[in-house]
């Protein structure tokens, strides 16, 4: 055989083995440690006529408002009508003036009409009324917060209750009339066998509320939590399940598998979004020859987390969100146009 077909047969074999062995990979999927037949939904679309990037979502019964991913100086607020899904206005813009924000992020459930912005840079929090023509801004003022790092998903326990989650793994609550933490809730502590400096990745986890329960879903774990709130908004500690960190790899987090990325709650049910896949699919090209693999299963329980469905769809999905009002599950697809808003409709 000639040097030169030797060598380009020892090239193609160091090409493709690495993109055999990543195809093989995918496969590769722990099921969670619910007794569920799979369901293929219809999805359902409705049109959007605005060009827009949305990353999350939230809603009452006037309003649908998208968090849209400006890069630039617009608007990263956009507001439809729940029902025709008709565009209405978009407001927020991203910069540093006193009414604008660097890195956005909004309180996940509605005061009414009113929506509660927070920027993650420096804890500024704007409140505004929402009315059909516009946004009325009402409210600017700081979190009186040490420095925690960028604030994650924040919710309103009720009128002047917030609780919300940091990078560090922590829960905590706030009360936003006397402006001070009531309470902080590390979830790194119910962990055994965890170095200290890991507790970013595997303490890290999504919550949703209903009232005084607080649903977790664990990235670095298959297991969904159901902490609770005592009277003084203080977390109560004696029934948090402990978990050991002793099968996870704490030096190559990606090796690791990913299980319950997002959790979304209402008063009946809660929607965990899971994963059941090594951490390293998630991420992009090169590292995977097919780009990311955002198929998650979307698994509906109700409030004492007994699985009722499990759906399984073909889209890739960056956040689904219940609402559960309308008994919908709502779809935000990571890489495809978004020129239609798809749901599935659901029931308990």
């Amino acid at each position: 055989m000639h040097k030169e077909s030797i060598y380009v047969k020892n090239l193609l074999l160091t090409v493709i083995a690495p993109l055999m062995l990543a195809c093989q990979s995918s496969g590769d999927k722990v099921e969670s440690k619910f007794d569920l037949q799979p369901e293929v939904p219809e999805i359902h679309e409705m049109k959007i006529t605005e060009v827009l990037k949305p990353i999350d979502m939230t809603f009452n019964g006037n309003y649908i408002c998208m968090l849209h991913e400006e890069k630039a100086k617009g608007d990263q607020i956009y507001v439809f009508d729940p029902v025709s899904l008709h565009f209405l206005y978009s407001f927020a813009k991203r910069g540093s003036a006193p009414d604008e924000t660097l890195a956005l992020d909004f309180m996940k459930n509605l005061r009414g009409d009113s929506i509660d912005l927070i920027d993650q840079s420096n804890y500024k929090k704007l409140t505004y009324r929402l009315t059909p023509d516009s946004a009325v801004l009402v409210e600017s003022k700081y979190l009186e917060l040490p420095p925690l790092g960028p604030t994650q998903d924040a919710y309103w326990v009720n009128d002047s209750i917030m609780i919300f989650n940091t990078l560090d793994g922590s829960l905590l609550t706030y009360d936003d009339r006397s402006n001070q933490i009531i309470d902080r809730l590390s979830l790194a502590e119910f962990i055994s066998d965890l170095p200290k400096d890991a507790n970013k990745s595997v303490a890290s986890f999504n919550f949703s509320i209903d009232g005084k329960q607080v649903f977790v879903g664990m990235r670095a774990f298959n297991e969904l939590l159901k902490l609770g709130l005592d009277d003084d908004y203080r977390f109560i500690k004696d029934s948090i399940l402990s978990l050991s960190a002793d099968q996870i790899n704490v030096d190559k987090i990606s090796d690791n598998y990913n299980y319950f990325a997002f959790i979304s709650g209402g008063k009946d049910n809660v929607l965990a979004q899971y994963y059941g896949r090594k951490a390293k699919e998630l991420q992009p090209f090169p590292i995977n020859i097919n780009g990311s693999n955002l198929k998650y299963d979307l698994i509906v329980l109700d409030d004492n987390l007994t699985p009722l469905h499990l759906y399984q769809t073909d889209s890739n999905i960056l956040r689904a969100i219940m609402d559960e009002k309308r008994k919908r599950i709502y779809l935000i697809e990571a890489f495809e146009d978004f020129d239609t808003l798809k749901y599935i409709e659901y029931d308990k």
